[in-house]
């Protein structure tokens, strides 16, 4: 007859029994006096062993080493007794959570206790906050209300202190530095929309060709045609 081990079937005991040539019929779990069920015996697990007469506690302790690698000696047995019932008769009630990143947008659900349960984690993803969608509307208005008291920066800003200075450009608040040439064309007092044409070119030894170019809104080439009598006849953009 190959050897057997014998498994409880209660779901949060699950201990492993070591019977030995012990009669089983009529055995229950001695942990929490659930059913067993016979298998094969498993030689890589660790095993409660079975023994007639011994006591609720020595089975406890070695339940716990089984299960968590360690005899809690440093509780007296009273606690201990305690702390196993506990474990496997009033588990922690768990609730699922759906937390959403408010950086990248990744969503999960958690699962915590009510001791472990927070607000804000921080996103598996990314590290970003991670927070519960209940409360996501808070922490996005929070997250509005420091932008908007942040100063914007101008788009372009040059500061010459005198005629003789060397000019200073600022481009989205950073400062192009090395050999700068700056055109701006713009139209003032006119009806129609007409977007201001802004053209930085500054040294970039770093990249060939060792030229930056910075465009906005590039003017439109209009282009009129003549006939042989130098009349427009025709106009188009290039």
């Amino acid at each position: 007859m190959s050897k057997i081990q014998l498994e409880c079937m209660n779901d949060r005991c699950k201990a492993i029994i070591d019977a030995g040539k012990h009669n089983i019929d009529g055995l229950n779990c001695p942990i929490c006096d659930g059913p067993i069920f016979p298998k094969p015996f498993n030689e890589t697990v660790n095993h409660i062993e079975y023994k007639r007469g011994k006591s609720r506690y020595e089975y406890l302790r070695e339940y716990v080493y089984q299960r968590f690698g360690s005899y809690y000696d440093f509780l007296p047995p009273d606690e201990f007794r305690s702390f196993v019932d506990n474990l496997l008769f009033n588990p922690p009630k768990l609730s699922r959570v759906r937390y959403g990143c408010l950086s990248c947008g990744h969503t999960e659900n958690v699962q915590a206790t009510k001791q472990d349960y927070s607000e804000v984690r921080v996103c598996p993803k990314c590290n970003g906050a991670f927070v519960d969608v209940w409360k996501i509307n808070k922490y996005k208005s929070h997250n509005n209300n420091n932008n908007n008291n942040k100063p914007k920066q101008p788009l372009l800003k040059i500061t010459l202190e005198d005629i003789n200075a060397v000019p200073k450009v600022f481009y989205n608040g950073e400062e192009i530095t090395d050999l700068v040439h700056v055109g701006i064309d713009w139209n003032t007092n006119t009806e129609s929309f007409s977007p201001t044409h802004i053209k930085i070119k500054h040294a970039d030894y770093d990249k060939p060709p060792n030229t930056k170019v910075i465009e906005h809104n590039p003017p439109e080439e209009i282009i009129n045609v003549y006939d042989n009598k130098g009349n427009a006849v025709y106009r188009f953009l290039k």
